[in-house]
């Protein structure tokens, strides 16, 4: 496919029309450099490609906004890493993240230079349901402060790796919805810690709960609590009565913060990890 230049946005992205007249903003390394209007584009340069504008006039326009807006040398970080998270997450991110992801390195260091904190509330359960993408995050965030001789907060750790968690499309891949599973599964363990102070939390049993808190949250927020029948777990326990206890405090906070109850089926395996724990 043949592309001719329709403008210059800066020396790595540009705007181009092909041989049937739609339009693409275009992005490589140098793609732009010492080119004009109406000459073709080196298509060995050509790293990413968005649109039709034609037929995304709206979306495209706000694309060419933000690019035009972001420091150049912040595109070339971008690609960096996401070439690293694409290796080592093993995933293909969507096209979309090389921008998003541009876009927030601009607005991280520019709270930097204006001394503005932003707080991650959510970084313990990132770094616990997300082990790899913290990992990444936070070779991101090194990354960062070494290329640009700053030092960004751990708390960008957090908001970074909210980043590759919804370009890689997890299985509950909104980072909004992401945000409210993670935000559940912290107001019940902290309420689980509470009630039982001596539970050690680096045990693969509690390791094994928090990551059942996750799948709850996908199902609680996604109007999936089981369907199936009952299933009724009996635990040979003198703690059965305590447990209980943690389950009906549990669902009343539940209630309180999301109006909606515990179906019998989430009470019964909550019982069942809540058992392990205090054995």
């Amino acid at each position: 496919m043949t592309y001719t230049i329709t403008s210059i946005l800066n020396n790595s992205a540009l705007t181009a029309v092909d041989t049937n007249g739609s339009e693409y903003v275009l992005i490589g390394r140098g793609i732009s450099f010492g080119k004009t209007i109406d000459e073709t584009v080196d298509e060995t340069k050509i790293e990413r490609q968005f649109g039709n504008a034609n037929e995304e006039s709206k979306k495209n326009y706000h694309l060419l906004k933000l690019i035009e807006d972001i420091p150049e040398e912040y595109f070339e970080l971008a690609n960096v890493i996401i070439r690293y998270a694409t290796k080592k997450l093993n995933i293909q991110l969507n096209t979309s993240a090389y921008i998003n992801m541009a876009d927030h390195i601009n607005n991280s260091i520019e709270r930097y230079y204006d001394d503005i904190q932003l707080n991650f509330s959510l970084l313990d359960e990132v770094r616990a349901f997300y082990p790899k993408e913290y990992k990444v995050a936070e070779w991101i965030v090194d990354f960062l402060n070494a290329q640009i001789d700053i030092d960004l907060s751990e708390d960008e750790i957090g908001f970074i790796a909210m980043h590759l968690i919804n370009a890689g499309g997890d299985d509950f891949q909104q980072v909004s919805q992401v945000k409210k599973v993670l935000e559940l599964t912290r107001l019940i363990s902290k309420q689980v810690l509470e009630l039982l102070p001596d539970t050690d939390v680096g045990s693969l049993d509690y390791s094994r709960f928090l990551t059942h808190l996750k799948y709850f949250g996908i199902r609680y927020f996604g109007k999936e609590q089981s369907k199936r029948d009952e299933v009724e777990i009996l635990l040979k326990t003198d703690k059965s009565v305590e447990i209980d206890d943690i389950i009906n405090k549990i669902e009343h906070l539940l209630v309180e913060y999301y109006n909606k109850s515990l179906d019998q089926h989430e009470k019964s395996y909550l019982k069942l990890h809540l058992n392990r724990i205090i054995y």
